[in-house]
């Protein structure tokens, strides 16, 4: 359960594993070039936040919320997107690498994705309706039962 909810806040070349976030609500906050590799976000909220140059790789991304977030010039690579709050999910991308992702049997039409590198990620069962890869790296990426 969130405690905490912090609002307005600008974050700026923090390591997790040096200085780890607070499980909390985070709205209208700014991550700028943060390093949450490998960092178990449970649970944690994020609401009309900007992430730019981070680095989310391998992140455990269980119950998250991402409300109206948006990605710019982020690493993203092996993130199981299918594993946030289902009820809770909008977001953008823009110049991220998300090799290796997965959106499984997600409701993610309308998602932008510009000039992405979407390696092997896995789109299967999901609702692609109105989204334009503009400029976007889809080798290997699955498909399957896409709509």
């Amino acid at each position: 359960m969130l405690r905490k909810s912090i609002e307005d806040e600008t974050f700026k070349g923090v390591s997790h594993a040096d200085t780890p976030l607070d499980e909390a609500e985070y709205q209208n906050c700014t991550f700028r070039d943060v390093d949450l590799s490998s960092a178990d976000l449970t649970g944690f909220k994020f609401i009309e936040c900007d992430f730019v140059g981070c680095n989310l790789s391998m992140a455990t991304l269980q119950g998250v919320s991402l409300r109206d977030t948006h990605f710019a010039d982020c690493k993203m690579m092996g993130l199981f997107f299918d594993q946030c709050n289902p009820y809770s999910v909008t977001f953008s991308f823009n110049r991220c690498i998300l090799d290796h992702s997965s959106f499984y049997r997600m409701n993610i039409k309308r998602t932008p994705f510009k000039a992405c590198s979407l390696r092997e990620v896995d789109f299967s069962g999901c609702d692609l309706s109105g989204i334009n890869f503009d400029h976007c790296d889809l080798t290997g990426a699955k498909i399957e039962d896409a709509e």
